[in-house]
């Protein structure tokens, strides 16, 4: 297998950047990451391996994953900004608040504004992948009798 020249990490619970890396990564590598669980699925020689890709496929291949990754991405690069320039040694308390007012107007204007474009985005990278672009309803739960 030659595929993706990047190893994806866990991200740090605690670290704003970590989380913004890992998604960045992954949003950047998706197709190369994709084709990789497909063929460790198909040549995988161990059975827990082949399940375990072909349900990364599976789950990676819907549109709500494509747009929640979409949605992060653009979340998690906001917050990253911010929280680098929190991390400065001259900020003073004024230009914190400041900083932290301003995240806040751009999170209401993602939640307000922005999903639309965000949705858009959803369905390029769908397309350009061959994912139906369409959130699928849940299933119905069956009942045993």
């Amino acid at each position: 297998m030659s595929h993706a020249q990047i190893s994806l990490k866990k991200h740090c619970n605690t670290r704003w950047s970590s989380k913004k890396q890992a998604v960045s990564t992954v949003y950047k590598e998706l197709p190369k990451i994709i084709e990789a669980l497909e063929e460790l699925a198909q040549l995988g020689k161990n059975e827990e391996i082949c399940s375990g890709a072909k349900n990364l496929v599976k789950q990676i291949k819907h549109f709500y994953f494509i747009s929640s990754l979409i949605v992060w991405k653009n979340i998690l690069e906001e917050i990253d900004n911010v929280n680098l320039l929190l991390q400065k040694k001259t900020i003073t308390i004024c230009t914190a608040s400041k900083l932290l007012e301003s995240l806040q107007i751009t999170m209401r204007s993602i939640r307000n504004e922005k999903l639309p474009s965000f949705h858009k985005q959803s369905i390029v990278l769908a397309n350009s992948l061959n994912i139906d672009s369409i959130f699928e309803g849940n299933r119905k739960k069956k009942v045993k009798k």
